[in-house]
């Protein structure tokens, strides 16, 4: 049952996110996803003297992404009898997920935010990768492309080498791919309740 219950919260978590994520780009003014970072969405803004939130984009963007990252720590909890090493993993990308909604939300130093988001992206690239003995299906193959298209991408990105896609572009390169997982992932646990 803590199987089926993980799954719903992560499918759960992962749409949510996604739909804050295309609300938060749709109402603030002159976002480009090819020359703004996803983070810039929650950010503050300021100039000389004067700070202030795009809103209502960075309360949109800040809570979906705090919101993901405790479905994800619950969900986490849940598997950490059926798979240890995966729930650790997982457990840090939610943990990272609610740094950057937090470090943001309250404006704390960039630094700090960079380290939450380096987090988020490297320990969901890697639980992609561990969670291929999960899968009993086509799901096995596919799961690790994705951790590795994610975490190439990271790479790509802390580089500069954003291959013709901005620095946003190659941002989504790095989240889209783990976010489609988690939504694999979910789905696969939650298909059944276990008896």
């Amino acid at each position: 049952m803590s199987r089926y219950y993980a799954g719903l919260l992560f499918t759960i978590g992962v749409i949510e996110f996604f739909i804050g994520l295309l609300w938060a780009e749709a109402t603030y003014p002159g976002y480009s996803i090819a020359n703004n970072t996803i983070s810039s969405l929650g950010s503050m803004i300021c100039q000389g003297d004067q700070c202030h939130f795009n809103e209502p984009a960075a309360s949109i963007f800040n809570s979906s992404v705090t919101i993901l990252g405790i479905l994800i720590v619950i969900g986490a909890y849940l598997l950490w009898n059926m798979q240890r090493g995966l729930a650790i993993t997982l457990i840090i990308t939610g943990i990272g997920a609610i740094g950057v909604g937090l470090t943001l939300a309250f404006h704390s130093a960039p630094i700090l935010h960079t380290l939450v988001s380096f987090i988020t992206f490297l320990f969901a690239g890697i639980s992609a990768l561990l969670s291929t003995t999960i899968f009993k299906n086509w799901l096995r193959f596919v799961s690790p492309l994705m951790g590795l298209v994610s975490l190439i991408s990271m790479v790509l990105f802390a580089t500069g080498n954003y291959l013709g896609l901005g620095i946003g572009g190659m941002e989504r390169m790095i989240v889209y791919p783990v976010l489609l997982w988690g939504l694999a992932f979910g789905g696969y646990l939650s298909r059944e309740k276990e008896a």
